[in-house]
């Protein structure tokens, strides 16, 4: 059986696939549990929502701590930033341009402040279980403000993401983990992410997903000759890297590989 902990990482754009194959892979092999960074993104949406709305209606001190006692219920990975917010809140201090994110006319979210692409990445990994095996799954892509604050290229950004991984969860290593990489057509994308709005799922913003979310930018070495993987993520971080393509409307067909050599690993010996 495989030596716990294990990790899949499953990557690629936004809309790519990457829950539906999670999923696919939890149920089929219940010793994985399902892991994102969504989780801890949409608490800092939901948490800078309730700023605004503050902001916006001038609410009283005594509305922001009544208001503030039901959101605290709901956070978990940002407490802390939601106290000091709420005394900015409190004495005057806070301004929607100082807000992390903000609502969109579509009704999704813009990141403003870069550092957060990187801070859910780093708090969603820390509270992974050292000794279980975990599928998880996140979507990054050429964020302008974030290439320019870090001073990387697009094709960079993944490897700092790992990189981050890495220090957040030191159980993480190159001969316990894979990657998946989803690639799927922007066309394909921008069609379920509006299907995505319309059934009230989430979805990321039009804005979002023509300037951050244009193309995939994973980028890996390929294996060196034909074989049941990609390649490795890097020579400093020789992951395993599959990239499948997920652009067909079957997803059942496209993951059909993936999943077997998945039930193979969980079978023999790591």
């Amino acid at each position: 059986m495989t030596q716990c902990p294990y990790f899949i990482f499953i990557t690629g754009c936004a809309a790519a696939g990457k829950t539906t194959l999670a999923q696919k892979i939890c149920k089929t092999l219940p010793i994985f549990n399902f892991s994102t960074d969504m989780f801890a993104l949409k608490e800092v949406f939901l948490i800078n929502d309730f700023l605004e709305d503050c902001i916006i209606k001038k609410k009283s001190d005594k509305e922001i701590k009544s208001s503030f006692l039901h959101i605290t219920g709901s956070c978990f990975y940002w407490k802390d930033m939601l106290e000091k917010k709420i005394e900015e809140l409190r004495t005057g201090n806070l301004t929607i341009e100082a807000l992390d994110t903000v609502k969109t006319e579509d009704g999704g979210h813009r990141i403003r402040r870069p550092y957060l692409w990187d801070e859910v990445l780093y708090r969603s990994c820390t509270i992974c279980n050292k000794d279980e095996c975990y599928v998880f799954e996140f979507a990054r892509g050429a964020d302008l403000s974030y290439l320019e604050k870090y001073n990387i290229g697009a094709s960079q950004v993944y490897h700092r993401c790992f990189s981050i991984i890495r220090n957040s969860n030191r159980n993480v290593t190159a001969g316990n983990s894979m990657i998946i990489n989803i690639v799927t057509e922007r066309r394909e994308r921008q069609e379920r992410n509006r299907l995505r709005r319309i059934r009230g799922d989430h979805f990321v913003s039009q804005q979002t997903m023509e300037e951050v979310y244009k193309d995939d930018i994973f980028s890996f070495e390929a294996a060196p000759e034909v074989g049941s993987f990609s390649g490795f993520l890097s020579h400093k971080f020789p992951i395993p890297v599959i990239s499948i393509d997920n652009t067909p409307r079957s997803p059942d067909l496209n993951f059909a590989f993936v999943l077997e050599h998945v039930r193979t690993l969980v079978e023999s010996d790591v």
